[in-house]
């Protein structure tokens, strides 16, 4: 890795001028209606440029600045404006902003019909493209339920990513499009709360070509479809051939493509039937439940904290893992639940449930250190490995306390568990 040659964070396109877009009133509902929202229907009334705003400003806009003390390798020059590192509400699989928005507009709402990219270290919009194209983007997607030429596509450029993960940058990249598309459901992109639905199945050679993306580069990876404007809508009367022409300004003077992901993208690009993926259930073997440790109820309803804030104070553990105050195991639980809740994403193939969620245990309150299945039908622990995580006994080979050791791949829980660790050093994730 040349660390003198990585791409930037953030898009840059020098020669296009930016128009603010709105960022409506925090978001003040709490998690158990984040966790259950409706999908928006034509009765939940038009689109609202400023709730957009908060929705992509909630969950990829720079939200904070990271100054703090941490163990990292980084720490002595996060001070430093060249080196300064933003937090953001949904970071996930890596710390580069893969992801890329562009919202395709008609002739429904205010502004000039066109594409614009927003941009994620401003959180303004870049018209890319003048007209109304909307009727490209409904094509590529097929038949919707609702009628709307309004349209939020998102995109990932590799580069961004695989200078640091070469070929693991595909599982690294969808994982942080999953939480995302995840935290636009629970944030809602009407007045009323209701959420869009992310497209997953859908033409995205046709998307590709009108944002004007080589897709071994770039690629969109989802499109969600979003309530019209009030004002009428003017649908073409045919698919046109306008497409983006203008590029961003790539930092890094050499840039590669890895063979995997290109593999990978290019079997996407063949057109697939959307699958049924409410038929694909999720594993039925778990551990022997004799020895199953239950948790406390999760307080859901007694969390009443806006989810606008809950995002705005997302904080990693990574680098700050302590085994000093254990947590406690109504916390953990908690935990548990919204993770198995948020894992059942809604897409246009239906809403699935073949996730199944697991801890490394070191430090909670009444329950044993040790590798452990959620059971979220009956909210309690099943036991897979009653040795403690990094114990010379354990069939789990890492640790998920201040070490930084990775655990062999050959391990059956393998995981970058700091990805979405507690503050306890406690390690989740979902397979």
């Amino acid at each position: 890795m040349n660390g003198d040659d990585q791409p930037r964070r953030h898009k840059v396109y020098p020669d296009i001028p930016s128009f603010t877009l709105p960022i409506g009133s925090p978001v003040a509902d709490g998690l158990s209606t984040s966790l259950n929202r409706p999908t928006w229907t034509d009765e939940n009334g038009a689109l609202d440029p400023s709730r957009l705003g908060r929705a992509l400003n909630d969950t990829y806009g720079l939200l904070s600045r990271r100054l703090r003390v941490t163990g990292n390798y980084d720490v002595r020059s996060n001070p430093r404006m060249t080196a300064a590192i933003y937090a953001r509400g949904t970071a996930n699989g890596g710390g580069l902003y893969p992801l890329e928005m562009y919202w395709v507009s008609g002739a429904s709402t205010s502004q000039t019909p066109g594409v614009y990219y927003w941009d994620t270290s401003s959180g303004n919009l870049r018209r890319v493209l003048a007209g109304n194209v909307s009727d490209r983007v409904r094509a590529a997607v097929g038949d919707l339920d609702h009628a709307t030429d309004q349209f939020l596509v998102v995109t990932v450029k590799f580069w961004k990513n695989s200078f640091k993960y070469n070929s693991f940058t595909h599982h690294v990249v969808t994982m942080d499009l999953g939480a995302t598309l995840a935290s636009l459901g629970f944030v809602g992109v009407t007045e009323d709360g209701s959420a869009a639905v992310p497209h997953m199945w859908f033409d995205s050679a046709v998307v590709d070509d009108l944002l004007g993306l080589d897709p071994l580069d770039e690629t969109a990876m989802a499109v969600l479809p979003l309530p019209a404007g009030p004002l009428p809508m003017t649908v073409p009367e045919g698919v046109g051939s306008a497409s983006v022409e203008v590029a961003d300004m790539e930092r890094s003077v050499v840039t590669h493509r890895f063979e995997q992901i290109s593999d990978v993208i290019e079997a996407t690009l063949v057109p697939q039937s959307t699958p049924d993926v409410t038929a694909v259930a999720r594993a039925s073997t778990w551990p022997d439940a004799a020895s199953a440790v239950s948790l406390p109820p999760p307080p859901i309803d007694g969390l009443t904290d806006g989810i606008s804030d809950v995002l705005e104070r997302r904080r990693s553990s990574f680098g700050t893992f302590s085994a000093h105050t254990s947590l406690t195991s109504t916390d953990l639980g908690t935990l548990l639940h919204v993770t198995a809740e948020g894992a059942r994403l809604r897409t246009d193939a239906g809403r699935a449930d073949f996730a199944r969620v697991a801890v490394f245990v070191n430090h909670v309150d009444g329950v044993p250190p040790g590798a452990y299945f959620y059971d979220d039908a009956e909210h309690r622990l099943l036991v897979a490995d009653d040795s403690a995580p990094g114990s010379s006994s354990s069939r789990c080979t890492s640790s998920t306390t201040t070490t930084s050791s990775r655990p062999r791949r050959s391990s059956p829980f393998w995981c970058r568990s700091t990805r979405c660790s507690t503050r306890s050093a406690t390690g989740a994730f979902g397979f």
